[in-house]
């Protein structure tokens, strides 16, 4: 949004996704904005697999730009466990989120 990837209608077309998002039951999206500065998911994107599986501590899935790899060590998966935390705690609430996200929509 802020760092915009695209023309106006890639932009506006991924801020509209996202908007379709935010009404399903099971999305919670919520938005860290560049005011924030630093955060500890600035080494890169990655995702938290659980399974419904008793005992299963699940995986942490981490694309690179040459390999993907998968921790599936408990105390690897804790500590992006924490990191996620830690972003929800800095990131805009729900609600703010989708008032940002409409905002920046109308904007383009």
């Amino acid at each position: 949004m802020d760092r915009p990837i695209g023309e106006a209608a890639t932009m506006r077309g991924k801020l509209e996704h996202l908007m379709s998002m935010v009404e399903l039951a099971n999305v919670e999206i919520q938005v860290c904005p560049v005011t924030i500065g630093g955060h500890p998911a600035l080494t890169g994107p990655f995702t938290i697999l659980h399974f419904p599986m008793p005992h299963d501590p699940g995986v942490v899935y981490v694309e690179t730009r040459v390999r993907a790899v998968w921790f599936e060590e408990q105390a690897e998966i804790d500590q992006y466990t924490q990191v996620m935390n830690h972003l929800r705690t800095l990131a805009a609430t729900p609600e703010e989120s989708r008032q940002l996200l409409t905002r920046k929509l109308k904007e383009l």
